[in-house]
């Protein structure tokens, strides 16, 4: 794997997102601490064989060796992000309970949804009524760290706690997650769904090294396990048939794994 740049960010970074607008076009937001958002515009070449060093940064968004700031738009450190392609935007929220919608255009207009401060609390937002949420769901007893969304059964969610729980939502049926597991093993960092499966999988790492897939019966099965590190969070993908998961520690180590969801 080769490194193409390296670019210091105005503060500490907090989570990044990465998405493919088309044609080779593809975007990369970083949040920070100080509850910015940075932009990284860049056109990926789409032969096959291409070099790393054919990849073409944008370069109103870089000034020398740092990532210039794009939007300032919570006033505490931004903890999740989503980007969203056909739309153009970029969902955010903060640890003050904010929720923004910005555009992915040079303007960056953002939308404030409202804000929350309950802990355990699962909410739905419509963008068309901003202010306060169309649906709740509550998970007693957990601070929920992340969730991820079924990428094909739209009122099925997933969440991840702080207490090492996981809970498995149907939007239709209640305020109550319908599957309430335990990992065990520490804070659920980051969960995502695998979305190139005919049966997506939940796949979720956690604070003490667990990396493991997550099943609608309440079952987990451990992928990996790092017994020195946090596995802070992951990613998915695919090269040809093989499927590709990237995780990163809190030692700033990349680990990959093939085929093995």
């Amino acid at each position: 794997m080769a490194r193409l740049a390296a670019f210091q960010h105005p503060s500490k970074v907090t989570t990044v997102q990465a998405c493919s607008l088309g044609g080779g076009e593809v975007v990369l937001v970083a949040a920070g601490a100080d509850g910015g958002l940075s932009r990284l515009r860049m056109t990926v070449p789409l032969v096959p064989g291409s070099q790393p060093d054919g990849v073409q940064l944008q370069e109103e968004d870089i000034d020398g060796a740092a990532v210039q700031p794009w939007l300032d738009l919570h006033q505490a450190a931004v903890t999740a992000l989503d980007v969203n392609a056909v739309q153009g935007e970029v969902l955010s929220t903060s640890q003050r309970g904010t929720i923004a919608v910005s555009s992915l255009a040079d303007d960056g207009s953002s939308t404030g949804l409202g804000e929350f401060f309950e802990c355990g609390l699962l909410q739905v937002w419509d963008r068309r009524q901003p202010g306060r949420p169309t649906q709740e769901g509550q998970a007693e007893g957990q601070a929920l760290s992340c969730l991820a969304a079924h990428p094909a059964q739209p009122h099925v969610c997933a969440s991840g706690s702080h207490e090492g729980g996981v809970q498995l939502w149907d939007l239709r049926q209640g305020r109550q997650p319908v599957v309430a597991l335990k990992t065990g093993a520490g804070a659920v960092n980051d969960l995502h769904y695998d979305a190139g499966s005919n049966a997506p999988q939940l796949v979720l790492c956690s604070s003490e090294g667990l990396v493991a897939t997550a099943h609608d019966s309440g079952r987990l099965r451990t992928l990996y396990r790092e017994p020195t590190a946090s596995m802070e969070g992951l990613c998915l993908g695919s090269a040809g048939p093989c499927r590709e998961l990237f995780c990163v520690t809190d030692q700033q180590a990349l680990v990959f794994m093939a085929n093995v969801v």
